[in-house]
């Protein structure tokens, strides 16, 4: 099937702009259950209660919380066996478009960010370097993932929030130093291939 190696916070951010022009109204406050009424089936939805007790009623509810959506489970009998990867990545950034404005910036940047990918076998140095054109505002980048050490969390530790989201969005010094250090000679070792090919 397709896969894609998206940036998670351009993405939620285009949705949720994309709901708004289509008429959907951004209500904002932390979600502490959901709200439903019995039915001859169980129960049915009809919201979401914020941690202020007030009531947004819906007839639907997504979950976009990534793997903490494991915490559904606290909220109504239904499994969500989702577990979480922790690991270590770095963007590289690339040359800046020359432009007019920011959204031809954006369209430069995405235009040098031709879909790809470029899977690595582990190497000397612990990592197994998965390396992306990614475009981080308006210019064209590098996300590299693969750099070692990463950790799998249960459903159990992500429901209790162990790790806290805010702890994840720390590096881990070693890998990233690692990580570099890989990119580096794959980016000499591919420099010295065109060289040769280009040798009169």
């Amino acid at each position: 099937g397709r896969s894609a190696q998206v940036n998670p916070s351009e993405l939620t951010n285009a949705l949720l702009e994309s709901a708004v022009e289509n008429g959907a109204e951004v209500v904002g406050g932390a979600v502490k259950e959901l709200c439903t009424q019995p039915d001859k089936d169980g129960a049915v939805l009809t919201g979401v209660r914020l941690s202020d007790r007030s009531v947004t009623h819906a007839d639907s509810v997504v979950i976009p919380a990534g793997c903490w959506s494991a915490r559904v489970e606290d909220w109504c009998d239904h499994p969500c066996p989702v577990e979480g990867v922790w690991s270590t990545f770095l963007t590289a950034a690339g040359p800046t478009p020359v432009s007019r404005n920011a959204a031809t910036a954006t369209a430069a940047a995405t235009a040098t960010a031709t879909p790809a990918a470029l899977f690595c076998k582990e190497d000397s140095n612990g990592c197994h370097l998965e390396v992306m054109p990614r475009v981080l505002s308006t210019k064209p980048a590098l996300y590299v993932s693969g750099c070692g050490s990463s950790r799998v969390i249960s459903p159990k530790d992500l429901r209790v929030n162990t790790p806290h989201p805010l702890e994840t969005d720390v590096p881990d010094a070693m890998r990233a130093t690692a990580a570099n250090r890989s990119l580096k000679t794959l980016l000499r070792s591919e420099k010295d291939q065109l060289e040769e090919q280009h040798a009169p």
